[in-house]
């Protein structure tokens, strides 16, 4: 029970920490390049393909240690 909670504990940190890396790159003003927008999109892309991996990593972990 001990791992669980501890696996929970970060995909919560992980969770958040995408909502701060969002939130900090959005308070800038990229309308001006293409460049600059084509770098939020990329990083907001790794961002939610690295969420959604550690998900189903946890959800995977929960289906197998489910007793």
């Amino acid at each position: 029970m001990n791992n669980i909670f501890w696996r929970v504990t970060a995909l919560f940190l992980h969770a958040m920490g995408n909502i701060i890396a969002g939130s900090y790159l959005t308070s800038f003003d990229i309308t001006g390049s293409w460049l600059y927008v084509s770098i939020f999109v990329l990083v907001m892309i790794l961002l939610l393909f690295l969420f959604i991996t550690h998900l189903f990593s946890f959800i995977k972990y929960i289906k197998t240690n489910s007793k």
